[in-house]
């Protein structure tokens, strides 16, 4: 399958007075001002969080020992396509049906995503799968007393906490 990865993405930009944090996954990002205190910019999206787990649970997954399904331990993340909607699968076969069909110089086949700009298109929608790459947004003003920020992925995280 062409889609079987998936990561996570934590992105900050920074302008001259404002930072913005985006978030999707377990990578994380955090603050830090010239004292030492830690601003959390983002947070984990763990499986058996309360939100995540009622999105998981609507869009027709489980979480069984705090992974979707049994097996991914994000609620969120880009790719990971067999957590999305099933009906994007099911859309992704049909468009590589069509193809087939196109290279075999079949030019009655029609794909139904091709109508609508492709089954990936609509945000909302997007927002209910078992593992969404929706991202969380935070926006915080800068000071001049903040001193740096620190963005990693899980592999820091599970070692070391914020502070």
């Amino acid at each position: 399958m062409p889609f079987g990865a998936g990561c996570t993405a934590c992105v900050c930009l920074l302008t001259p007075d404002t930072l913005y944090c985006s978030n999707a996954g377990d990578s994380r990002a955090i603050l830090v001002n010239k004292a030492g205190k830690v601003t959390e910019l983002s947070h984990d999206h763990k499986p058996d969080d309360a939100g995540e787990m009622k999105r998981i649970k609507a869009g027709g997954g489980f979480v069984d020992d705090g992974r979707v399904q049994g097996i991914i331990a994000v609620s969120r993340a880009i790719g990971d396509w067999e957590y999305k909607n099933p009906s994007l699968l099911a859309a992704l076969e049909a468009k590589k049906t069509l193809k087939k069909k196109k290279t075999l110089g079949d030019k009655t086949a029609a794909s139904p995503t091709e109508k609508k700009g492709g089954p990936y298109r609509n945000i909302e929608e997007g927002k209910k799968h078992q593992v969404t790459s929706f991202p969380d947004i935070k926006k915080v003003a800068l000071k001049p007393e903040h001193d740096f920020i620190i963005v990693a992925c899980d592999g820091i995280w599970d070692c070391f906490t914020n502070e």
